[in-house]
C-alpha cells in the first residue's frame, strides 16, 4: 500500500474541541485532541480528524467536479453510506511546536442583541499559520488520480473556499512517500 503526505496550513484561528465532553464543544470545531502515549509518556495532540478532512476533500471535488471534468466513478475512492472508499486517511496532527491560545467569549441573546448574564465562556484555538501533518494511503492508482487532483490550482482554490468549520486551512504540500 502506497501513501501520500499533505500538509495544511491554518490560515485563521481554529476552535479546539475540548476533550471534556459538555464543555467546549462547538458544531464548528474541526480541531480537536487526542491523548497519544510514547515512550512511557501520556501527551495531548491537537489534530484535524481524518472523517473531516475526509468530508472537506470530498467536497471540494464534488464543487469542482464539473469544471475538471473528473470520470464518473471518483467518488468510490472516498465511499459512501453503503460502501467503504478506496483510501485510507489518517488524522491529521498538528506539526510541533503546535501553538494554541486560550480567548475568552460571551454568549449573545440573539432575539435581543445583548450579552447574557453569568455566560462568560473560554474557548481553545489553534494559532493561525499552524501546520497539519498527515498520511492518505491506498491503491497506487487511486494515489496517482488524487495526487494529480490535489496538485491542481483549481482544486486548492476550492479548498480554501470550503475549510474546515469555523477555520480555513491551505493546502501547502501533497508528498509520495
Amino acid at each position: 500500500m502506497a501513501c501520500l503526505k499533505l500538509v495544511f496550513e491554518a490560515l485563521q484561528a481554529m476552535a479546539v474541541k475540548s476533550e471534556e465532553p459538555g464543555k467546549g464543544f462547538f458544531a464548528d470545531s474541526y480541531v480537536a485532541r487526542k491523548k497519544v502515549v510514547s515512550n512511557n509518556k501520556t501527551d495531548r495532540v491537537v489534530y484535524i480528524p481524518a472523517s473531516s478532512l475526509k468530508g472537506s476533500l470530498r467536497k471540494v471535488l464534488q464543487y469542482a467536479s464539473e469544471e475538471l471534468q473528473l470520470a464518473e466513478g471518483w467518488e468510490e475512492l472516498f465511499g459512501d453510506e453503503k460502501n467503504e472508499g478506496r483510501l485510507f486517511f489518517e488524522d491529521c496532527e498538528c506539526k510541533r511546536p503546535c501553538l494554541t491560545e486560550v480567548r475568552p467569549g460571551v454568549a449573545l441573546n440573539k432575539a435581543l442583541g445583548t450579552v447574557m448574564e453569568k455566560r462568560l465562556f473560554f474557548r481553545e484555538r489553534v494559532a493561525l499559520g499552524t501546520k497539519f501533518e498527515c498520511r492518505v494511503c491506498g491503491g497506487e492508482r487511486d494515489l496517482e488520480l488524487l495526487e494529480e487532483l490535489l496538485n491542481r490550482d483549481l482544486v486548492r482554490k476550492y479548498f480554501y473556499y470550503v475549510g474546515l468549520g469555523d477555520g480555513m486551512v491551505k493546502l501547502v504540500e501533497v508528498k509520495r512517500e
